[in-house]
């Protein structure tokens, strides 16, 4: 089985969280936005996204000295 196999039961179950939580909020309202609208929402995501990694990259900088030693834990075979 593939690594995206094994995650995929996880990633489907937040992913129709997420949608259920936007339709309680918005019902089917986004699926008559216009496309220009969806644009700048995704971004208007993107920068979200770019800032998350700006913040993981800090914390990770300060763990550094830690994370070595955990190293073997994180390596796959080059194949993957």
């Amino acid at each position: 089985m593939s690594r995206w196999e094994e995650i995929w039961p996880e990633y489907e179950k937040r992913l129709k969280a997420k949608l259920q939580a936007g339709y309680e909020e918005h019902t089917d309202a986004s699926f008559a936005r216009t496309p220009e609208e969806l644009i700048e929402e995704l971004l208007d995501e993107a920068i979200d996204i770019s800032g998350w990694g700006l913040v993981l990259f800090a914390r990770i900088q300060g763990l550094k000295p830690n994370l070595a030693r955990l190293k073997p834990e994180f390596e796959t075979d080059s194949a993957d």
